[in-house]
């Protein structure tokens, strides 16, 4: 879904589309931070190679925190998760953000 997202707002014309590329400021960001999401495609390879088999521990996610930086939204306990809103919340209208 989201790559036919990003498809249609780079080549579709239909005016709803050039609406959105008038009026908005998009911004696709799949992963942030992407050692997360590796690791949960090997926990989701082993699984589908071993089933049956208790999935490796992933005890220690990211560099500097024990968790996926990825989910680091809601907490903005990471410099760059509160870098990347200061980035995104910049490119708001005034008033709006």
């Amino acid at each position: 879904m989201l790559m036919e997202l990003a498809y249609r707002l780079a080549v579709e014309d239909s005016p709803l589309i050039q609406n959105i590329r008038k009026n908005m400021v998009v911004l696709i960001t799949p992963a942030s931070e992407v050692d997360g999401r590796d690791r949960q495609v090997d926990v989701y390879n082993y699984r589908k190679e071993n089933p049956g088999k208790p999935a490796p521990n992933l005890i220690y996610w990211g560099k500097y925190v024990a968790h996926d930086n990825n989910r680091d939204g809601m907490s903005m306990a990471l410099a760059l998760s509160r870098n990347m809103m200061g980035r995104v919340s910049g490119l708001a209208p005034h008033g709006a953000a």
